[in-house]
């Protein structure tokens, strides 16, 4: 309901104003029921920036692994995979510790964004 429908209500019952408050409460029961309010909004940002994380962690792991990231001595999973990946054969474990510490960053990034979508979200339940 718009306001102009709800001033044009209240300008028929003239001495009672409590008809706005009453307007309003409707709208915004039938606003939530629809799917909207504050709920929806913060389950949306929420998994936007945990995407965001995600987009975070392989960027920097990437500019690691070409060695655009931090400088040595900082350590950094990229880094560790560049220089791991010339003792793949030797220690495998050079290359795969540091991908696997990526890779489980990320995915729990994405499942910590998906979960709080869930409790978060109403039109879900």
């Amino acid at each position: 309901m718009s306001r102009r429908k709800a001033a044009q209500l209240c300008q028929r019952s003239i001495v009672d104003f409590s008809c706005i408050s009453e307007l309003q409460a409707q709208e915004v029961r039938s606003w939530r029921g629809e799917g909207g309010g504050c709920g929806q909004a913060t389950s949306r940002i929420i998994t936007y920036e945990t995407l965001g994380m995600r987009t975070a962690v392989l960027q920097a792991a990437a500019l690691g692994f070409l060695s655009l990231g931090a400088q040595p001595p900082t350590p950094e999973w990229g880094a560790m995979l560049s220089e791991g990946k010339q003792y793949i054969q030797p220690a495998p474990h050079m290359a795969s510790f540091p991908g696997l510490a990526v890779f489980t960053l990320v995915l729990g990034c994405n499942l910590f964004g998906d979960g709080l979508r869930d409790i978060l979200d109403p039109s879900l339940r």
